[in-house]
């Protein structure tokens, strides 16, 4: 992940935009993290206490919450894509610009599609990332975070039970997050390679039907994008693997949860409305847990794009 570290002069002019992000997802991340609490109260003392004008109260907090978190995701996600698209215009300006100014002893042997693939496809790349996936990457460790110390706080020898799922699932991602960066290294490679094959045949098209070798290049186009469909299947097929072991340990969490919570709830230790709040932020703590795969693997796909865009930036 350290070539994604070079994509941090990119967003410096955009400063601004990018710490009202970071505001908005701290304001919405305190939101998800109040509505268990919520919760609690309500059973503990709007229903077990019967205090009908605390429920009345807790449904308008849990309305205000809902209108927030309806309303904020919409600043973030356009702040995230607005700085994404500037991003894009920035790198795509430069590669193209570099590109005019390398030595013709670089063209002599550079792919015009590999060209073609850096500039359009990799900065695409880098532009989802820094857009939609670094957005998400930031709620969703924010929010991990929030829910682990909140559940230390309330109950720390339940919490340590019922987190022992994450830690086999966070080990899961982290290995697979680093072994898809090469992955997606090889299809980005094998793409260009596509493109080029492509580049050269509809240029060339006069040439190829004047010597008929229609059926050489067919055959040769045909094995390239033979290559790049079993280079994508292998992410797809590490990708798919991961996300059933991950729901699996996330039920494992709540299985824990029930059961040993229950045994605190009938032993006196431990509210009924805490029992269920500890659940929810499980359930809370399920899906960015779960989604840590997909950025994961959108990191890879980013930090492919990175290092073919830098080798052309870096040569001179």
């Amino acid at each position: 992940m350290k070539h994604l570290w070079r994509l941090r002069p990119l967003l410096q002019p955009y400063g601004r935009q990018v710490g009202l992000t970071l505001f908005l997802l701290l304001c919405l991340t305190a939101l998800n993290l109040v509505i268990p609490e919520v919760i609690q109260r309500v059973i503990d003392i709007g229903l077990v206490q019967q205090q009908e004008r605390y429920l009345f109260g807790a449904a308008l907090v849990i309305l205000s919450i809902g209108v927030l978190r309806a309303v904020l995701p919409f600043g973030t996600r356009y702040l995230s894509e607005w700085t994404a698209a500037h991003v894009g215009f920035d790198l795509r300006n430069r590669m193209f610009n570099h590109i005019q100014y390398l030595p013709f002893s670089y063209h002599d042997h550079a792919q015009s599609g590999q060209l073609i693939s850096r500039t359009i496809e990799d900065v695409r790349a880098i532009e989802r990332f820094t857009g939609f996936s670094v957005t998400e990457l930031v709620r969703v460790v924010l929010l991990m975070l929030g829910i682990i110390i909140i559940l230390f706080i309330e109950q720390a020898s339940l919490a340590a039970i019922a987190l022992l799922p994450t830690i086999p699932m966070l080990f899961i991602t982290l290995s697979f997050g680093r072994r898809v960066g090469s992955l997606f290294l090889k299809v980005d490679n094998t793409l260009g390679e596509l493109s080029s094959r492509l580049q050269e045949n509809v240029t060339g098209a006069q040439v190829v039907r004047a010597f008929a070798r229609e059926p050489y290049e067919v055959d040769r186009f045909a094995r390239t994008n033979r290559q790049l469909y079993k280079d994508s299947v292998k992410v797809i097929n590490m990708f798919s693997r991961i996300m059933p072991t991950t729901n699996l340990l996330v039920i494992s969490g709540t299985i824990l949860i029930l059961w040993f919570g229950g045994q605190m709830v009938l032993d006196g230790t431990l509210t009924l409305g805490e029992l269920v709040a500890f659940n929810t932020y499980i359930l809370l703590l399920s899906g960015p847990t779960q989604q840590l795969a997909w950025l994961v693997n959108s990191a890879g796909e980013a930090v492919a794009g990175v290092q073919r865009t830098y080798e052309i930036l870096d040569t001179v």
